[in-house]
């Protein structure tokens, strides 16, 4: 009998996979490579392995946690010392969803459900397994034109 991983390994696996894959995302969208990208809030470029996938909704909850709507590449220093730098972020994010969406955002925060089921996790890991090696085949295509 196969023996479960914890859930907590699950959901580090599922949070690995997201952030390589919101790194990447935002790499090719703001230098077109997958090696280099611009920090959301500071618009400083940054080597990928420098980013790291900061939430615009500080949360924990179910509907925020793997959401790729409010999560962007930052540097550490607005990521972690500048807690999101949101006084960046706030008006970046109205220019590009609109007022109304993020107002929904935010209240994404106030929904308590924290529970995630390991199907879900199962989930969320193969939908981002599948987008990064979209990527990663993209950016072997790059590389050999």
């Amino acid at each position: 009998m196969k023996k479960k991983l914890p859930i907590t390994k699950i959901k580090a696996k599922a949070w690995n996979l997201f952030s390589r894959y919101i790194r990447y995302r935002d790499c090719y969208a703001t230098t077109g490579t997958y090696e280099y990208g611009i920090c959301y809030t500071c618009e400083k470029k940054y080597s990928f392995k420098k980013l790291q996938a900061g939430h615009f909704v500080d949360s924990r909850t179910k509907p925020v946690l793997f959401n790729p709507d409010i999560v962007k590449a930052q540097c550490m220093g607005c990521n972690v010392f500048k807690k999101g730098n949101k006084d960046f972020y706030t008006p970046k994010m109205i220019k590009e969803y609109g007022q109304y969406k993020v107002l929904e955002f935010l209240e994404l925060r106030h929904n308590k459900d924290k529970t995630w089921r390991r199907e879900e996790l199962y989930k969320v890991i193969e939908i981002y397994q599948d987008k990064i090696q979209e990527y990663e085949q993209l950016a072997r295509n790059h590389v050999s034109d």
